[in-house]
C-alpha cells in the first residue's frame, strides 16, 4: 500500500467535517519508494451514543404483575460521522462526507409485558 511522506504534523487546533486533519502536512513520496507517514497515525471522529431504558412494575392481582418499559436509543440524537477520506491526491482528501453505518437517530421504545 502507498503511503505518502509526512512532512509537518496532521493535527489542526478545531478539526471540522471540511478539514479534519492538516492536508498540506502530506507530500508524495518519490517513485519506488515508501512514504513516511506511520501506519494507523490519524483517527477519525469519535462515535458517541447514550442509551436510557426505564420500567415500571405494577401489581394487578397477587400473581399477576403488569411491566410498563420505556427504552430510548441515542436519547441526545448526536451524529456520529464516518472516517475521513484517506486517498491521497484526492479533491476530497481529509474531508468527512458521511455518517458511520452504524449511525441510528434518535429511537423510542415502548412495551407492556404480562407477568403471570
Amino acid at each position: 500500500m502507498d503511503r505518502p511522506n509526512q512532512i509537518a504534523s496532521a493535527s489542526v487546533a478545531n478539526p471540522a467535517i471540511s478539514n479534519w486533519f492538516n492536508t498540506a502536512a502530506f507530500a508524495a513520496q518519490t517513485l519506488g519508494t515508501a512514504g513516511s507517514e506511520g501506519r494507523n497515525a490519524l483517527y477519525g471522529p469519535h462515535s458517541r451514543s447514550i442509551d436510557l431504558s426505564m420500567l415500571k412494575t405494577f401489581t394487578i392481582a397477587e400473581q399477576w404483575r403488569l411491566q410498563f418499559r420505556a427504552e430510548c436509543f441515542n436519547i441526545a440524537n448526536v451524529t456520529n460521522f464516518a472516517a475521513p477520506n484517506s486517498s491521497f491526491g484526492s479533491p476530497a482528501f481529509g474531508v468527512i462526507s458521511a455518517t458511520a453505518l452504524n449511525a441510528a437517530p434518535r429511537q423510542f421504545q415502548f412495551a407492556l409485558k404480562l407477568l403471570f
